[in-house]
């Protein structure tokens, strides 16, 4: 997803500190191997909150960029930066230079769907694909009628930052890596994913986005109250991958799919329509930064 950063992030990688300045609780190591728990930020964006660092992450520094958007009722749909109201609505949104960068898609200004109220992001209607609108829930009369699970509307920058949560990684001896994740004030029946950001210390990359826990398994939904429980696998610990600690874990995302979709082992896909990209499809609601010391 993010190759081209290559050159920023390895000059700012330079720059930032080695030592430990954890972000979430300090790891407990020795012979019974490596549990490590992070305290989960909501954001607006890679690493942004209203357009600001949401922290310092480790080899990348500050490095963040425009995911989210709000509903504009005069014209395109707007980025979230330190002039948008708490009170916006989120909307699907592709930011220009973002895309450009990322995907070499020109003009992402005029992609299609732009500007939707999660509410009234298309969905799936039909087993021809056909996609559309879908109403709420507690809005639908109809016992078999078609519903959207996820409670979105009147969805606001604020309600969307009340997210909180926190992931605990478990690395024992002979026994299989697992990561669980323990999350409130989440779109109530809302669909996420989890994607994992690794820094390849060979080539001064970060890398693209990684399913975390594998296609599928990667996959939460949150109940009617918002919460979300769940433990997965991992084919190894983060601390464990790669000879020397090459490929270091960055961040990972909890990343919502107002569509009612997921996506495989591709974060976003943007060769044929429907445009599946960051901030239309898939925007990040809460990031794990690990601690800059490791694990």
């Amino acid at each position: 997803m993010i190759a081209l950063l290559a050159g920023v992030a390895l000059a700012m990688s330079g720059a930032v500190s080695a030592e430990s300045q954890a972000q979430g609780r300090p790891g407990e190591a020795g012979r019974s191997g490596v549990k490590l728990t992070i305290e989960g930020v909501g954001v607006t964006g890679w690493n942004q909150i209203f357009g600001a660092p949401a922290r310092d992450l480790r080899f990348v520094g500050d490095l963040n960029f425009d995911v989210a958007g709000v509903f504009n009722p005069d014209g395109p749909a707007l980025p979230i930066d330190q002039n948008t109201s708490p009170d916006a609505l989120l909307a699907s949104y592709a930011a220009p230079d973002v895309y450009l960068a990322f995907f070499g898609v020109p003009g992402a200004e005029n992609t299609p769907n732009q500007n939707i109220p999660y509410a009234d992001y298309p969905q799936i209607l039909e087993h021809d694909s056909t996609m559309g609108p879908l109403p709420q829930l507690a809005e639908n009369p109809f016992w078999f009628g078609k519903s959207s699970g996820a409670e979105t509307r009147g969805l606001t920058v604020e309600r969307w930052l009340t997210i909180e949560g926190e992931m605990r990684f478990t690395c024992l001896p002979n026994r299989r890596p697992t990561y669980s994740l323990r999350v409130s004030n989440a779109i109530p029946g809302g669909l996420y994913t989890v994607w994992g950001f690794y820094f390849d210390q060979g080539t001064g990359q970060l890398m693209p986005d990684y399913a975390f826990g594998g296609t599928s398994a990667n996959t939460f939904v949150a109940d009617i109250d918002g919460e979300i429980r769940g433990k997965r696998a991992l084919n190894s610990c983060p601390q464990q991958v790669g000879p020397s600690e090459r490929y270091v874990p960055v961040a990972t995302f909890l990343v919502f799919h107002p569509d009612g979709r997921v996506n495989a082992a591709v974060g976003h896909t943007v060769a044929t329509p429907p445009f599946i990209g960051p901030g239309m499809t898939a925007t990040p609601q809460i990031m794990f930064p690990m601690p800059k010391g490791g694990f």
